[in-house]
Formats: C-alpha cells, structure tokens, sequence
C-alpha cells in the first residue's frame, strides 16, 4: 500500500472506532441518570412498605437495587436503610446482628470519590448503637399498679419514696381530722346560746 492509501485508511479506521465510541455513550448515560430516579421510586415504595408493616417487602426491595445497581451511589444509602429497619423493634423479624452485619459491610466498603462516605459515619454510630443495644440487659420500666407492685429494676426507690409519701399522706389526713373535729366543737360552742 502506497503512504497515501495508508493515512486516509488510518483516519476512516479512527473515525469509525471514534463514531462507535460516540454511539455507546448515549447507551451508558440514560443508565446512569436513571439510577437517580430508580432510586427515588424504590425508596418511596419502601417508605409504604414499612409504614404498612411490611418490612419484609421492604427490604427485599432495598436488596433488588443493590444487586441491580452495586456501583450505585445509592447502593450505599440501600446498606444503610436494610441495616435501620432491621433494628426497628415493629419489625416482626427485627434482628440486632444482621443489622450489625450490614453495617459492617457497608463501613468495609471502599469509597472511590471521597474519603468517608457519609453513610459511613453513620453506619458507624448506628453500629455503636447496635451493638449496645445487643449487649445491654433490658431494663423493662413498668408503672406501678393499683396494688403498688411494680415490674421494673426500680422498684426498691419507688416503693421507699411511696411509702414516705403514704406516710405523709396520712399524717395530713390525721391533722385534717383534727382540725375539723376542732372546727365541729368551736361550732357547737358558738351555736350554744350564752345564759
């Protein structure tokens, strides 16, 4: 092939590869803008789900967009939410060490565009909380009954500053009894012509 064949071959090959780069774009990009708004629709579908009880419903949804989208932004944000409702106390399978897992998958991840995802710091409390919740003993506060019994680990105070106020209740009645018993007599004494 003569030099001058091979240059235009050259820009016609460029060209085609540069054009088929030009077509793929627009392919890519209605992807990744449309991941903004699949979100927005998965997250309002779960918001119904979980204050409809369904958490269930709500959390295989939340799995589906982080299986479809990993490299999602809102991948992220899914982690997150899957982990909170798996510590909201109406969820009927609420469970404090899966959401405990969650989140520690989603701390472990590697964030590419910043150096702390803001999930990640709050993946990180919500952990501490997780976790302080699985090892603290549950204290149950109940209010005392009509007979007084109480359930809680604070009965013992409660029974003492009862008993003081029981005490004092009784003694103003004692003092109430009294004085209208005094009030009684000063009228009878008053009500008695003199002679």
């Amino acid at each position: 092939m003569t030099p001058t064949l091979v240059r235009p071959l050259r820009l016609a090959l460029l060209a085609a590869v540069l054009s088929g780069c030009a077509m793929r774009a627009p392919e890519l990009s209605p992807t990744a803008s449309s991941t903004p708004a699949a979100w927005a629709s998965v997250l309002a579908l779960v918001a119904q789900d979980v204050q409809a009880g369904r958490h269930a419903a709500a959390d295989r949804r939340l799995l589906d967009f982080q299986v479809t989208h990993p490299a999602a932004p809102e991948a992220a944000d899914a982690a997150y939410y899957r982990a909170l409702f798996k510590l909201d106390p109406s969820n009927p399978a609420a469970s404090t060490r899966e959401a405990v897992a969650l989140l520690d998958g989603l701390i472990a991840t590697p964030i590419v565009t910043a150096p702390v995802s803001p999930r990640q710091t709050d993946a990180l409390v919500l952990r501490r909380v997780a976790t302080s919740l699985e090892t603290r003993p549950v204290t149950v506060v109940t209010t005392p009954s009509a007979s007084g019994a109480s359930g809680s680990s604070t009965s013992a105070p409660r029974t003492d500053e009862s008993r003081a106020k029981d005490e004092e209740i009784g003694r103003l009645k004692d003092e109430l009894s009294k004085a209208n018993a005094e009030l009684e007599r000063i009228k009878r004494r008053v009500a008695t012509p003199k002679p």
